[in-house]
């Protein structure tokens, strides 16, 4: 008697390579799709920590200029008159200009 399973059950090789090929396809098929969902999980940290910090310097940018521009000018205005304000008790900070 023969040891080929196949040729016991009388099927065709033919037949079985068929199958067994569509088979490996389907799972190669799965496993491709794994990899290329672990891959974008594994993309995405390396985005962020690299996109994100750029993205805080250039956005708030813009408005770093008038902010620097108040604080030389308005801010320090208010500052010192404040710091007469606390040398001298007697006379309080002046909120609104003598017109």
């Amino acid at each position: 008697m023969s040891s080929d399973p196949l040729v016991q059950t009388g099927t065709s090789v033919a037949q079985a390579l068929t199958n067994y090929s569509g088979i490996m396809r389907n799972t190669n098929r799965e496993r491709a799709d794994l990899r290329a969902n672990a891959a974008s999980l594994k993309r995405l940290f390396p985005t962020i920590l690299c996109l994100l910090p750029t993205v805080f310097m250039f956005l708030p940018g813009p408005a770093v200029i008038p902010m620097s521009d108040f604080f030389r000018s308005t801010a320090g205005e208010l500052l010192k008159e404040y710091d007469n304000a606390l040398d001298s008790p007697e006379q309080g900070p002046s909120l609104v200009e003598p017109q």
